[in-house]
């Protein structure tokens, strides 16, 4: 506790001693030392390009072999041309004391640059270790003022050497470009002592029997129209230019070098070093070039080399970086051997394109670089564009999910709103109540007493479903699983609230929204109605008793005055028959037959009546049998084909198959023969066809069609009532379609009509089909 309090009291001391301390821990760490890197790279467009790419590239090189406390200074040739240096930068670095703690020199002429360059940096430079890579020959990179070899002038030294390989990459090159005339570019080497220049001659000597020598350029007119065609008997010409040393292009001298020039687009060549006549000669070509050096390969800014086989840039830094860690880890320079680099074929698809090459034909001959993914590897591509728009499609509809959800938020926030008001309303209500459905589960709020159950606890929707009368279960499942759409709607129900003693109605009120569609929520009021029914049944059945006044009224006076007209004739031309005039024969058989036809219109109008009553009250009796439906049919075919009227054409329509029905043949052929009747009466013109079809494997529908007058949608909603008459100006008792719905009824049957206005009409009477004992 004392310790504590002492601390409390002197914090502020205590928090300047802690300041002072953690300074001091920095102090002594920003002071740790790090090992001191010089890095020299003779100038290739350094530092533009090349010198962002190759730093670059060191750096990750030297996070792969974990040497992050070393600090790396680059510095670039400024005059790499040139044989001899008259000026030491690298003095600078000894007037900043910065001393490296190992040189590593990228390429040949940054070694030579650094052996040159280190008598003027005093003796001890001599100890720090040397590590060389890219250089293709060590051993020549010697100051004229300077003897002995680089290992004789430095006392730790070690490196990886770029043998160039000049065998694979003339037949690289004649493999890619197809020419027998390879012109090599030897500024840099174009001495006939220089060590490559040399391997490049011995090469060629050793293989005579596939190559021209042309390196002292003895062949004249070689980049004229006719040089260009000249036969070489299967043999590849390889000829040099110097740009820098015209002497040494033959007796031509200056001329050949300018038709070199002049025909650059006509001929590949093949780039040894870089120099500022290769870059002329590469910028005069429309095409990249071959080249045995990494040297301008894979530049972005302008494709320049198609490929060759050479070291690449990654593998020299990559081995350098290797030999470094090792030294840096206290082995000494000296005692590592020195190795050659892997070389590899490589080719650039940026140039391949311009070449017009095929990745496929070559993918498994070079190294491509470049290349999208969509050339290199079409599969993984075409996953990973897949993948990319599927996810970019999940983003899009995720967007759009959010959006919508938010909208739907605020909308339901407004008609939440607007229902609590509601709410408030209705529970103020005493025959009100409100629910509340949220996926399979039913809320209800009322103050209504007999609702208490139902309000206590949430209930599950089938269970609610339950407490409804059977007759409205269906319906009401329909509406819990919201098979409706957008809008407002009223659903009648009886419900139970004693366990199924007895039944009330209940009417539901409520509106769906997309947002109760999507997530199946609701919400509406339930209202006690049972009092409001039993007012519309009492209205509706005020309402059928009047219609049926009004029907009766008009079949009073309708048949009072179809009995009067045939009663009136049969009574005059009676009178006429038993009168003392005389008529001749034939006019007292054509007065007798006027009295028969009346006479049968009036018994016709009787036995309606008759039926009907018959019908109603129970008395029809029906002799029930299998019938087959064929002869119900041929019966009613041949007994109406003599009542048709010449202007109309019957038809009969069999069925696919004959089957059984079980009803009473003579009740049955009383419908046909009406459907028949008024078929034939409104169709003045046309066809008339009876017939069956058997639907859904259970019912045989017999039925009448007709192209006559059709029915009004309205007319087709009263057809079959009693007493109701479709056309005023032809006689009847408006009782025959009535009569013919009882009948097929009271067997079991339905009856319908399927018709448009001038259109004719489809009468149908529907049966059970019997499978019983036939």
């Amino acid at each position: 506790m004392e310790i504590s309090h002492f601390f409390f009291k002197y914090r502020g001391l205590t928090l300047m001693i802690l300041i002072c301390l953690g300074l001091a821990g920095c102090e002594k760490q920003s002071v740790t030392p790090k090992s001191r890197v010089l890095v020299i790279h003779q100038n290739e467009s350094a530092p533009n390009e090349y010198g962002i790419h190759v730093e670059q590239l060191y750096h990750s090189t030297l996070q792969k072999y974990k040497l992050s406390n070393v600090e790396v200074r680059h510095y670039y040739l400024n005059t790499p041309q040139q044989i001899k240096y008259y000026t030491n930068d690298l003095k600078e670095l000894k007037e900043e004391e910065w001393i490296p703690d190992v040189v590593v020199c990228h390429k040949d002429l940054s070694l030579g640059y650094y052996m040159r360059s280190i008598r003027d940096m005093g003796e001890k430079m001599l100890d720090i270790p040397v590590i060389y890579a890219g250089v293709r020959y060590p051993d020549e990179n010697i100051s004229p003022d300077v003897e002995g070899l680089p290992k004789q002038i430095f006392k730790h030294i070690t490196g990886y050497r770029d043998n160039v390989d000049f065998g694979k990459n003339l037949k690289f090159f004649q493999q890619v470009t197809g020419n027998d005339l390879c012109t090599v570019i030897t500024d840099s080497i174009a001495k006939y002592t220089h060590p490559t220049y040399m391997l490049l001659d011995k090469y060629l000597h050793e293989h005579a029997d596939e190559y021209v020598n042309n390196l002292d350029c003895h062949i004249e007119n070689l980049y004229t129209l006719d040089g260009q065609h000249r036969k070489n008997n299967g043999k590849m010409i390889v000829t040099a230019i110097s740009f820098l040393y015209p002497q040494m292009n033959g007796k031509a001298g200056v001329r050949m070098m300018q038709y070199a020039l002049a025909t650059a687009n006509e001929y590949c060549f093949m780039q040894v070093n870089y120099t500022a006549g290769s870059q002329v000669l590469l910028d005069r070509s429309g095409r990249p070039q071959m080249s045995v050096t990494n040297t301008q390969f894979n530049e972005k800014q302008k494709t320049r080399i198609l490929g060759g086989y050479f070291v690449s840039l990654e593998q020299e830094v990559d081995d350098a970086i290797g030999l470094l860690a090792r030294v840096l880890h206290g082995e000494p320079a000296e005692s590592i051997p020195e190795k050659d680099h892997k070389a590899e074929y490589w080719l650039d698809w940026n140039a391949m394109k311009i070449w017009g090459m095929s990745y496929r034909d070559w993918k498994d001959k070079a190294n491509i670089i470049n290349a999208p993914l969509k050339v290199s590897n079409p599969v993984l591509w075409t996953l990973q564009t897949v993948l990319l728009w599927t996810t970019v499609g999940v983003l899009f509809f995720y967007l759009i999910y959010r959006i919508q959800k938010w909208l739907f938020s605020r909308r339901d926030l407004a008609r939440r709103k607007e229902r609590e008001k509601q709410l408030l309303w209705i529970m103020a209500s005493k025959d009100s109540a409100v629910w509340k459905l949220d996926k399979d589960m039913l809320r209800f709020q009322s103050n209504i007493k007999e609702l208490a159950p139902l309000c206590a606890t949430p209930i599950p929707t089938e269970q609610f479903i339950s407490m409804i009368h059977p007759d409205g279960q269906k319906a009401m499942r329909e509406v819990i699983r919201f098979n409706a759409t957008e809008g407002s709607y009223r659903t009648r129900f009886k419900l139970t609230l004693d366990n199924g003693q007895t039944y009330q109605w209940w009417e539901w009120v409520y509106t769906l929204n997309p947002g109760s569609l999507l997530f199946h929520r609701a919400m509406g009021r339930m209202m006690f109605v049972e009092e409001t029914v039993k007012r519309e049944e009492k209205l509706q059945e005020e309402l059928q008793a009047a219609e049926e006044t009004s029907l009766k009224e008009a079949f009073l006076a309708n048949i009072s005055h179809d009995i009067r007209n045939p009663l009136g004739s049969i009574v005059g031309f009676s009178d006429l028959l038993t009168s003392e005039e005389q008529f001749s024969k034939e006019e007292r058989k054509e007065f007798t037959e006027i009295i028969r036809t009346n006479t049968n219109i009036m018994l016709k109008l009787i036995d309606d009546v008759v039926n009907v009553s018959k019908l109603q009250v129970g008395e029809y009796r029906y002799i029930k049998h299998a019938v087959s439906v064929s002869s119900l049919i041929d019966t009613a075919y041949t007994a109406n084909a003599v009542l048709a009227h010449d202007n109309l054409q019957f038809e009969k329509s069999p069925g696919s198959k004959d089957v059984f029905i079980y009803v009473d043949f003579e009740r049955t052929m009383q419908v046909l023969n009406n459907f028949l009747s008024n078929a034939f009466k409104y169709t003045a013109n046309g066809t008339v066809t009876i017939g069956w079809e058997v639907k859904d494997n259970n019912h045989v529908y017999l039925f009448v069609q007709d192209s006559g007058a059709g029915i009004s949608e309205e007319k087709k909603l009263q057809i079959f009532k009693q007493y109701y008459m479709g056309d005023e100006h032809h006689q009847g008792t408006g009782l025959g379609l009535y009569i013919v719905k009882i009948i097929v009824e009271q067997q079991g049957g339905t009856v319908g009509v399927e018709s448009q206005l001038d259109q004719g009409s489809y009468f149908y009477a529907s049966f059970p089909i019997y499978y019983g004992e036939k």
